[in-house]
């Protein structure tokens, strides 16, 4: 996209935004980003909650420090250094106590899924072929697999691609529930060490913050269900820095979609990594406005 298409105070304009990503989507230029708060609508547990689950006992607050975090979860660790025991403690903290499950008869109350398959669904208008999660579960999976789509798992890099209509990675690691697949990965990124050797070159050829930057350098993000201090995260802010510094002036790095609430700094720290931000408070403001943007996307081409 042109240079004179892109300001941050324009795309921080609900309806402009919505124009500038159908046109997005319309080019096959997007990609989705997703965090955790994407499950945590549908009852799976926050990164705090799954750490408190794991240890046996609640002590981190909602809002604990990363560092915090990071301890916590390496005190985990050190008590249970088997991955396989890792692992199915893990699916057991995120479907076996999870309220929603993968029950078929609770999609006609899936609004956020029905608003990104509209997203996923490709055709004239356009669509986003490939997703990048920092989430364990297998909830999109199992959701547009449901829907008719041949879906290819990634958490391994390097790893060959397939003639699937829809490739998710999951850079910190998969953990499937076994009603939906037994292929889990073999290694996710928990506490400190996992985590310095799975974004390392350690894990392959190629790491996951090279995969990621080049993502950012290709496709222009929705970012969505992200704190604001994802900004921050050691590994992420490698990818940020380096796409703000390629693609400044260009275009954005992506335009995040925040339920925090947020301040004049909060908006200057995103604009410094090239993005822009729109606050959504509820749900169904983020469902309306992935669904607007197929709809702009579909008349750009009536």
């Amino acid at each position: 996209m042109k240079v004179s298409e892109f300001s941050y105070s324009a795309l921080e304009n609900k309806r402009y935004a919505t124009n500038y990503l159908a046109r997005a989507l319309n080019y096959g230029h997007l990609n989705l980003f997703l965090g955790a708060g994407t499950s945590a609508y549908y009852n799976f547990p926050s990164w705090t909650e799954l750490v408190n689950i794991l240890r046996g006992y609640k002590l981190l607050s909602p809002v604990a420090p990363t560092d915090d975090l990071q301890n916590a979860a390496d005190q985990f660790i050190d008590l249970c250094s088997d991955i396989n025991e890792q692992m199915d403690l893990i699916e057991n903290a995120l479907y076996k106590n999870n309220t929603f499950s993968l029950d078929t008869n609770s999609i006609l109350g899936n609004k956020l899924l029905v608003a990104l398959s509209f997203l996923l669904m490709n055709g004239k208008k356009g669509g986003v072929d490939s997703v990048i999660t920092l989430n364990y579960d297998c909830l999109l999976e199992w959701y547009m697999s449901l829907m008719g789509f041949t879906v290819q798992t990634v958490h391994t890099l390097p790893s060959n691609l397939g003639n699937s209509d829809l490739t998710i990675f999951h850079p910190h690691g998969y953990v499937p529930s076994a009603l939906y697949s037994k292929a889990r990965g073999n290694n996710i990124i928990l506490g400190r060490d996992s985590a310095n050797l799975r974004l390392s070159k350690e894990d392959g050829p190629v790491s996951w913050i090279e995969f990621i930057t080049d993502r950012f350098y290709s496709k222009i993000m929705i970012f969505l269900g992200m704190s604001v201090d994802s900004l921050d995260d050691r590994a992420l802010t490698q990818c940020f820095t380096k796409a703000a510094e390629r693609l400044k002036n260009a275009r954005p790095t992506g335009i995040w979609i925040s339920y925090d609430p947020l301040s004049a700094d909060h908006i200057d720290k995103f604009r410094r990594n090239n993005i822009a931000v729109i606050q959504l408070t509820t749900t169904d403001e983020i469902c309306s406005f992935l669904i607007e943007i197929c709809n702009k996307a579909r008349i750009n081409v009536v």
